[in-house]
């Protein structure tokens, strides 16, 4: 199958790219996708569900026991941490909440942990951000690092690093690599050598040279400058063949697209959303279409799916339901539920965005 172009972004704050951790390549691939999964605008994490002929597409996990091994690297992930050093303190975390295997359905879901919000969700400032497909290609377990490292300095053009500084963030222990030969030997030679044979193919958008200054006759940092070329030509296809949702949804998708959804709004909302969720909406928006409630189909069709209208407790809800539903999110994105609203003057009051806030949710689920 061919696969499609896909300019999935990963997004992460600097705080993240610069803490201390060490992943295995399938490990850091998984990461990597879940975070490219992540809408500007979401305000929480969701489960990020990964289906298994994509995940060995990623991992490339070969054999038959395809769920088994894909079920202890997941399970492996689970256990892995990472250190943040903030002003105030040292944060140490799991990458992962949840890992949940659905045998029979052909997919798994992973969930960030709720502590990495601050990290990966709605950032404004200090972040670093690059196409998937820039680095999931890469073999050598050290490249996706330095490719982090150094696409935060890109616009500067060198960056420098203490050598001890800079094997605490790879995560490499103060017995490994004691020597620099073997650090250089081991494991910066390799990652340069992948980053030019990868920047010769057009597959890696730059690629470094790098300066040993000494302290004596000992290294003790590096500097590297960041090689480019003056145009960038258009880079990478997606390794996730995006034919799976024609495999796995492929009614809904026609279906979405039909109704004029653009293809990044589909993909996102079959990753999102079970498919009765997708297509019992789909249903209301059509029955609302043919009575000429909606105006503008696509963008109530993409709220609708989003806060699922419906379910039992939105059949009734006003045509613009959408509307209040985006301001309900706007108000709770600046005030997290820190307003005077009171849920007794509004349960009854359908017509208000307060009705629909995040803050009130549990009382509106049992009315």
């Amino acid at each position: 199958m061919k696969n499609k172009k896909i300019n999935a972004l990963v997004v992460k704050s600097n705080d993240i790219v610069e803490a201390s951790y060490k992943l295995s390549l399938q490990e850091q691939r998984i990461i990597l996708y879940m975070a490219s999964r992540i809408m500007p605008d979401d305000e929480d994490f969701k489960p990020v569900r990964l289906y298994i002929d994509d995940f060995v597409k990623i991992l490339q996990v070969e054999g038959k026991s395809k769920h088994k091994e894909i079920e202890e690297i997941t399970n492996k992930l689970r256990k892995r941490d990472l250190i943040i050093k903030k002003a105030e303190s040292i944060l140490q975390i799991g990458w992962l909440s949840s890992a949940e295997y659905f045998y029979g359905k052909g997919f798994v879901e992973l969930e960030f942990s709720p502590k990495l919000k601050p990290y990966l969700l709605q950032l404004k400032e200090r972040f670093t951000k690059y196409q998937l497909n820039s680095v999931i290609r890469l073999k050598h377990s050290y490249s996706v690092r330095f490719y982090e490292l150094l696409k935060q300095y890109e616009s500067i053009g060198w960056r420098f690093f203490v050598l001890e500084e800079l094997k605490d963030i790879l995560g490499i222990g103060a017995d490994e690599y004691s020597l620099y030969s073997n650090f250089k030997l081991k494991v910066l030679n390799p990652v340069k050598k992948e980053f030019d044979l990868k920047y010769s193919k057009q597959e890696l958008d730059f690629t470094f040279e790098y300066e040993e200054k000494k302290e004596g006759r000992k290294v003790a940092g590096l500097k590297f400058e960041i090689l480019k070329p003056s145009i960038q030509p258009e880079l990478f296809e997606s390794v996730v063949d995006e034919s799976k949702y024609n495999q796995h949804q492929e009614s809904l998708y026609a279906e979405l697209k039909a109704l004029k959804l653009s293809k990044k709004q589909i993909v996102s909302l079959i990753e999102k959303h079970p498919l009765e969720v997708i297509q019992r909406n789909i249903e209301l928006v059509q029955k609302k279409a043919a009575n000429k409630e909606i105006k503008n189909i696509p963008a109530f069709l993409f709220d609708a799916i989003e806060g699922d209208f419906a379910s039992n407790q939105a059949q009734d809800y006003d045509p613009e339901y959408g509307s209040l539903i985006s301001k309900a999110k706007s108000c709770w994105a600046k005030n997290k539920g820190g307003c005077a609203a009171v849920w007794s003057n509004y349960k009854n009051v359908k017509n208000h965005e307060c009705h629909y806030c995040k803050k009130f949710d549990e009382q509106r689920a049992r009315v």
